[in-house]
């Protein structure tokens, strides 16, 4: 079973505090997407480093 996100992730990233840490599955559950296709991402420097670092 999938979750649904119920509110845009720009929503949630606002609520955070600035020292929020998310680990590599929290982000990947924030995106939608796997842990893996996350690690890509940040291979590919398609996160900001701030998110990814």
């Amino acid at each position: 079973m999938t979750k649904v996100l119920t509110q845009d992730i720009r929503v949630t990233f606002a609520r955070m505090a600035d020292q929020a840490i998310i680990n590599r599955h929290e982000l990947a559950e924030l995106l939608s997407t796997s842990p893996e296709a996350v690690s890509q991402m940040g291979y590919r420097s398609e996160l900001p480093m701030r998110a990814f670092p």
